[in-house]
């Protein structure tokens, strides 16, 4: 084994975690594309910003993350170089994607729009029914007959009436709830981040210290050449002075 101490192991428990991170992405794009039909055709249309951007940022994630597990348990250099590249990769894209949807925050409703879209029937009425909301941006998307709107757009179900109806548009409550929560989202992205960079410094300490352990295991001992060819040198000069006494 080439790297001794606790590198190797921390290597590997923080990319199980960004596999598992990426995998959730995946999984919950595939849940909510096997629960949502139009959603499939949409795909397929090349129309789904929102399900594209979380579905390719998964895929590389778990591809960091495996190759990353694998280089760390193996002392892989190839592999673990590949994860240094996938994580490059993917800490650019989140900085550019992050820089360029705050240059373009007041020309992102088509991205807004094809998130909500995206969504399934249970994950919007999650949202409407925990931020008290009814439509991403009115109550009349479901139509102007306030009895076939959803359960989740009444704090009472069982009297749909415009009294027990929540009149706020989705939009402006998850921005509410952005803003109120800032501290718990910008948190949970810096520690992603934080994970991201410590995984990244530690497989560049693993892939130095393969190098230098392959170094050291493959050059040959001069000294130790030097001291037995002297040694065996002067046991056979001595051989042969002792054949001239003779």
């Amino acid at each position: 084994m080439a790297v001794s101490g606790c590198v190797r192991p921390c290597f590997i428990v923080f990319n199980f975690l960004f596999w598992l991170m990426g995998l959730f992405l995946v999984g919950f794009i595939a849940w909510t594309m096997a629960t949502n039909p139009t959603l499939v055709s949409g795909f397929l249309s090349g129309s789904r910003y929102f399900t594209y951007s979380i579905l390719g940022a998964g895929i590389l994630i778990v591809l960091a993350g495996l190759f990353g597990c694998i280089g760390g348990l193996k002392e892989g250099t190839c592999l673990l170089k590949t994860f240094i590249a996938f994580t490059v990769i993917i800490f650019l894209i989140e900085i550019a994607g992050a820089v360029t949807a705050y240059m373009m925050r007041e020309q992102l409703q088509v991205y807004r729009d094809s998130g909500w879209a995206d969504f399934n029937t249970e994950t919007k009425n999650f949202l409407q029914r925990e931020l008290k909301c009814c439509g991403f941006n009115s109550a009349t998307e479901y139509g102007s007959n306030v009895a076939q709107y959803p359960d989740s757009c009444f704090s009472d179900p069982s009297t749909k009436t415009g009294a027990s109806q929540h009149n706020a548009a989705c939009w402006a409550k998850i921005n509410e709830w952005l803003d109120t929560n800032m501290p718990i989202w910008a948190g949970t992205l810096g520690a992603v981040a934080l994970v991201q960079i410590i995984s990244l410094i530690l497989a560049i300490v693993i892939v130095s210290r393969v190098k230098n352990s392959r170094k050291v295991s493959t050059t040959p001992s001069y000294k130790g050449q030097a001291w037995d060819a002297r040694h065996n040198g002067g046991r056979h000069a001595g051989h042969r002075g002792g054949s001239r006494r003779y």
